[in-house]
C-alpha cells in the first residue's frame, strides 16, 4: 500500500461493501431454498467432506464441479455450523473483501481518482453483490481472479507478486475449469507487457496449473477409473451452449432433451457429448452463428430480469478502454481474458446473463483505464455532462425497467425470430 490514506480507502471500501453485502443478503435470501440446482452438490458435498473428508454428493457423484468451492464451505460449516446463512455471511465478507483488493490492483495501472472509481464501483456493483447470497462459485471465484490480476498489476520484479499469482491461478482452476484461462493469460502476455514480469514468473504460473490439474486428474483416474483433469458436468455445459439454445430457443417446436434416469455421472457426461455433437454437426453454419449470437448477446444483456444498473452505468467506460487498452500492455492479459470467456460461455453454457458475473472485477478495472484515459483526453466539466446525461437515462430506464423490459425482449424475438 502507499501510504496511511490509500489503507483509508481501503478499510472504508471494505467496510461499505460488507454493510452493503450484508444488507442485501439479509433482505434478499430465500433460506434454505437456495439449495438447488448446482447449491445441491456443492452443500452436499462440502458436509460429505466434513463428515467423510470425501467430496461427493448423496446422489453418489463424486467429479461433477471441482473441489475448491465445497471445501470453502467445509471450512466454514466446521467453524460457523452447516447452513445457508453461515455460508452467506462467509461470502459477504469474502466479497467485501474483493472490492478492497479490487481498489488495490488498480492502484497498480491508474491513479488514485481512477482506482477509487474501481473500488466504491464494486462497492455497489450487483454483479458482486447478487452472487454472496446464493450457494454457488461466483463470489468465491471472483475473489482468486481479484487476487490473481492485483498481484499482475502490482508486480514490480519481486517474487512475491508472481508467487501469489501462481498460487490464486490454481484456485481459480480448482473452483472452476476455465479459470486456467486466466492464469495462462498472465502466463503468457506477462514477459514484456509488465514491467518487473519475467518469462521465469509466467513459467511458475504454467508449473503451478499444471500440477493441480495432475493432481485433480490423478484423484478422479482412482475416484472414476479414468484420468480426468475437468470435471463430468462439462458434457452438460457443452449440450447447454449451442445445441440448448437451438433446442430450447431458437427451434419452431422448442425441446428439451434429458439423460436417461438412473445414468452414472459418466454416462451423464457422454451422453451429453454425443447430443451436442450430433446436434452441432447437423446444424448448418448459419443456423450455428445465429446460436451464438444469441448467447453472446445473452451475456451482457442488462435485464436480470430486472435492470441492471450498476452494470450498464460502466459499459462505455469498459468499452472505451478496449480501445485505449491497446495503447496500454498491462490491461492485454485481462482484456484477453474477456475475449476468451465471452467465446467460451457461447458455446459451453448457453444463454445465461449470469455468466458475466463472472468477470466482474475485470470489467471494473477496464472501467477504471477508461475513465482515467477519457479523463486526460477531454474536459472535466464535458464529462461531467457527458456522464450526467448517461445516468439520467438510465435512472429513466430503471424507473420504467418492467417496459423497458419487454421492449428489449420484443426486439430480442424479432431479430432471432423468437415466438
Amino acid at each position: 500500500m502507499r501510504g496511511p490514506r490509500t489503507f483509508r480507502s481501503f478499510l472504508l471500501i471494505v467496510l461499505a461493501a460488507a454493510a452493503v453485502r450484508g444488507v442485501w443478503t439479509w433482505a434478499n435470501s430465500n433460506g434454505p431454498d437456495e439449495l438447488r440446482g448446482d447449491a445441491v452438490f456443492f452443500f452436499q458435498g462440502a458436509r460429505h467432506l466434513l463428515k467423510d473428508h470425501a467430496l461427493v454428493d448423496d446422489s453418489g457423484n463424486r467429479a461433477v464441479r471441482l473441489p475448491l468451492y465445497p471445501a470453502f464451505l467445509a471450512a466454514v460449516f466446521s467453524v460457523a455450523g452447516t447452513s445457508v446463512a453461515a455460508a452467506q455471511a462467509a461470502q459477504c465478507l469474502l466479497g467485501a473483501l474483493t472490492c478492497g483488493i479490487i481498489y488495490l490492483g488498480a492502484l497498480g495501472f491508474a491513479a488514485e481518482e481512477a482506482a477509487l472509481l474501481a473500488g466504491w464501483s464494486a462497492v455497489f456493483y450487483y454483479g458482486l453483490i447478487g452472487p454472496c447470497g446464493r450457494l454457488l462459485a461466483e463470489s468465491f471465484y471472483s475473489f482468486w481472479l481479484t487476487v490473481l490480476f492485483a498481484a499482475w498489476f502490482r508486480c514490480r520484479g519481486r517474487w512475491k507478486e508472481p508467487a501469489i499469482a501462481a498460487l490464486s491461478s490454481a484456485a481459480l482452476y480448482l473452483t472452476r475449469p476455465e479459470g486456467a484461462l486466466a492464469g495462462l493469460a498472465v502466463a503468457a502476455f506477462g514477459p514484456g507487457t509488465r514491467r518487473g514480469w519475467k518469462l521465469v514468473h509466467s513459467l511458475a504460473v504454467v508449473a503451478c496449473l499444471g500440477a493441480v490439474m495432475l493432481a485433480w486428474g490423478a484423484r478422479n483416474q482412482r475416484a472414476l477409473g479414468r484420468f480426468t483433469p475437468g470435471t463430468t458436468g462439462a458434457g452438460f455445459s457443452f449440450w447447454a451452449g449451442l445445441p440448448r439454445t437451438m433446442s430450447e430457443k431458437l427451434s419452431a417446436s422448442p425441446s428439451v432433451a434429458w439423460a436417461p434416469a438412473g445414468a452414472s455421472e459418466q454416462e451423464r457426461d457422454a451422453y451429453y457429448w454425443k447430443l451436442g455433437a450430433d446436434q452441432l454437426r447437423s446444424t448448418p453454419p448459419l443456423a450455428l452463428a445465429k446460436a451464438a449470437a444469441f448467447n453472446l448477446a445473452s451475456a451482457y444483456y442488462p435485464f436480470l430480469p430486472r435492470f441492471e444498473l450498476t452494470y450498464v452505468l460502466l459499459v462505455p467506460l469498459w468499452l472505451w478502454a478496449f480501445w485505449a487498452g491497446l495503447r496500454r500492455r498491462e490491461l492485454w492479459p485481462a482484456m484477453g481474458v474477456l475475449v476468451a470467456w465471452s467465446a467460451l460461455y457461447v458455446v459451453f453454457g448457453g444463454h445465461d446473463s449470469r455468466f458475466r458475473q463472472s468477470f466482474a472485477p475485470l470489467l471494473l478495472w477496464l472501467a477504471a483505464a477508461g475513465f482515467e484515459d477519457l479523463r486526460g483526453r477531454i474536459p472535466l466539466a464535458r464529462l461531467q455532462v457527458a456522464a450526467g446525461l448517461w445516468a439520467s437515462l438510465n435512472v429513466f430506464v430503471f424507473l420504467f425497467a418492467s417496459r423497458a423490459r419487454l421492449l428489449a425482449l420484443f426486439i430480442r424475438d424479432a431479430l432471432w425470430g423468437i415466438r
